[in-house]
């Protein structure tokens, strides 16, 4: 958490550019294919000129070894109970048309539900972001202006 922190303060920029690569790093990081988060963040980044480094550390909030898990299974039961399918079921046969059947009931809720999450998460990222990324910035400047303060003093 003192890491995510201390990226946090460092972070280069206005506020609000911050915020608004945050919340795509927030949609990347909900995106359900495992292990394409990185190349999506930065190639977003490239293309959109946003800042990187807010957009990683958004996609590693989200999807990170200890959150992943419960994340795709949220996404899933989202997506599942969107699309009103039942629970996937695994096949009787281990045949390719089984896989592929297997493969449907399992992405289609997953896409849904990364599709609900990040309308609702994204938005609600940049105002928490922006106004915290503010507030940092403003007690940081207070202890370096304090700091100053007691160095002219002595």
């Amino acid at each position: 958490m003192k890491k995510f922190y201390d990226a946090f303060i460092c972070l280069k920029g206005r506020p609000r550019d911050i915020a608004r690569a945050f919340a795509v790093g927030v949609v990347i990081g909900f995106w359900p294919i495992v292990g394409t988060h990185t190349l999506l963040a930065v190639a977003t980044a490239i293309v959109f000129r946003m800042n990187m480094t807010s957009m990683f550390l958004a996609t590693w909030v989200i999807c990170n070894p200890l959150t992943g898990v419960p994340v795709y299974l949220l996404e899933y039961q989202i997506g599942r109970l969107f699309l009103r399918m039942p629970y996937a079921m695994l096949p009787s046969e281990w045949t390719p048309t089984g896989m592929l059947d297997l493969g449907w009931s399992v992405i289609g809720p997953l896409l849904s539900g990364w599709f609900v999450l990040s309308v609702i998460v994204a938005p609600l990222s940049i105002p928490i972001i922006r106004t915290s990324i503010r507030r940092v910035r403003l007690k940081h400047r207070i202890r370096i202006d304090n700091a100053r303060d007691k160095e002219a003093a002595s």
